[in-house]
């Protein structure tokens, strides 16, 4: 439970960085790593998004230069087996956006956004089907700050 606080906390601090130069922001995607991970522990909600089917609950935690970030959403697969093919209700991935930037795909609950400078941050977790096209009101904006 603490882990999950410390994670939803980097998280809110790392959003909060509003770059306005496509160019930094390039130079921040070059310098960062999203490293997947596997989490066993399904509850505890700090933002909360919902569609009439699903429901998305994030917890974040910023750790010096990184967020370690877990999604739950209920009756959902993450499949990276069938990204591109037909669309299947409760399957699908992320897409994680930098500060507007769409930055990766990811195919896992948890995972960790490393290595982001110093500064505020906004990051956007977007759930989206095995075609791309995302889930209606499936996402959450989160911002941090690094310190």
């Amino acid at each position: 439970m603490k882990f999950l606080m410390l994670i939803m906390m980097n998280v809110l601090l790392l959003v909060g960085c509003s770059l306005h130069n496509n160019d930094k922001v390039d130079e921040i995607i070059e310098k960062i790593s999203v490293v997947p991970i596997d989490v066993n522990e399904p509850d505890t909600v700090e933002a909360v998004a919902k569609n009439e089917k699903r429901s998305l609950s994030i917890k974040h935690e910023v750790k010096g230069h990184d967020v370690y970030i877990e999604c739950y959403v209920p009756n959902f697969h993450f499949s990276k087996e069938n990204v591109g093919k037909r669309n299947k209700d409760g399957e699908g991935h992320i897409h994680l956006y930098l500060n507007g930037e769409k930055i990766t795909k990811i195919y896992k609950a948890a995972f960790i956004v490393k290595g982001l400078p110093s500064g505020k941050h906004k990051l956007k977790i977007e759930i989206a089907h095995n075609n791309h096209t995302p889930y209606d009101k499936l996402y959450e904006e989160l911002e941090v700050k690094i310190p």
